[in-house]
């Protein structure tokens, strides 16, 4: 199944483009580890300190995460003690891969997309996903997905 979560980049011009920058550097790093981890899946032991320090800074961001809890439908607080390790952990646990930020405007305000695929039922695993597109700036997260 091909999962898509659509957000709009800010409204205004250098975050929106900021926002785009990050996207695509998040993107590019998550389909090398997942490549790398694909090779040999019983010794990936990961490459979290090849993520920029901008992600693991908007961990602290309450709104951030506020919005990642309403996605995620969880109770308010729960993500609370979330960080950048335990995101990365709960990425890589996942079945998600062929991670892909669709082509689009880095205009402000602008309709974006990520996909991904995943197998079967999917449970829980969008948040880190959709963690990144807050994190860089993204809003109005809305998943879609397709068989």
């Amino acid at each position: 199944m091909r999962i898509k979560l659509h957000f709009h980049l800010p409204k205004e011009p250098k975050a929106a483009k900021l926002a785009a920058e990050r996207l695509g550097e998040l993107v590019e790093l998550i389909r090398e580890d997942k490549e790398e981890q694909a090779i040999d899946p019983a010794f990936f032991t990961g490459n979290i300190e090849d993520y920029p320090e901008w992600l693991r800074e908007a961990h602290g961001d309450e709104k951030r995460l506020a919005a990642l809890e309403r996605f995620g439908a969880c109770e308010p607080g729960e993500l609370e003690e979330w960080d950048l390790e335990s995101w990365y952990e709960d990425f890589f646990a996942g079945e998600a891969w062929d991670v892909a930020l669709e082509a689009g405007p880095a205009t402000p305000g602008a309709r974006r997309t990520l996909t991904y695929s995943v197998e079967g039922e999917h449970y829980g695993g969008d948040l880190p996903l959709a963690w990144i597109v807050l994190a860089a700036g993204g809003t109005e997260l809305e998943r879609t997905e397709e068989p």
